[in-house]
């Protein structure tokens, strides 16, 4: 009889639409790729693939996107989608502009969490689990060394 209230009670408040929801989810997470930098029409290109969609309207160059280098505290660029888990960032300047002549070091940090509430994040608003530790929330960096 317990057991019956307690269910009656959950399905009343909506919980158990919670509970069953949230089993086996798992944080919008990068897949790393082994073609992530390149550089297309004299351009630095940047790809990152996530394990599931992503909201578009949260990644936006060098604000959730941000991508530095030796030379330049942030590279100007624009973003692509490729297909709704996919994310391609392009520098609006030639590469040789964004890095020295001999090439150097790229940083990428894709956000997760800020106290001005904008990150990367999922279709339902979750922020990007960017230190996979499996909870949403946490930037993820990348540092990539580049010849030209």
């Amino acid at each position: 009889m317990r057991i019956a209230k307690f269910l009656m009670f959950l399905i009343l408040s909506g919980s158990i639409l919670t509970i069953i929801t949230g089993c086996g989810t798992s944080p919008l997470q990068v897949i790393e790729s082994k073609k992530t930098l390149s550089v297309e029409d004299g351009k630095l290109v940047i790809i990152y693939t996530f394990n599931q969609p992503v909201n578009r309207r949260t990644v936006i160059p060098n604000s959730t996107f941000i991508v530095s280098t030796d030379s330049l505290k942030e590279v100007p660029g624009t973003i692509e989608f490729i297909d709704d888990r996919t994310v391609k960032f392009t520098s609006s300047i030639p590469a040789e502009e964004a890095l020295s002549t001999n090439g150097g070091k790229i940083n990428v940090r894709l956000v997760g969490r800020s106290p001005f509430k904008e990150w990367i994040a999922d279709m339902k608003g979750n922020p990007l689990d960017g230190d996979n530790d499996g909870s949403s929330g946490g930037d993820y960096y990348a540092h990539y060394s580049f010849n030209m």
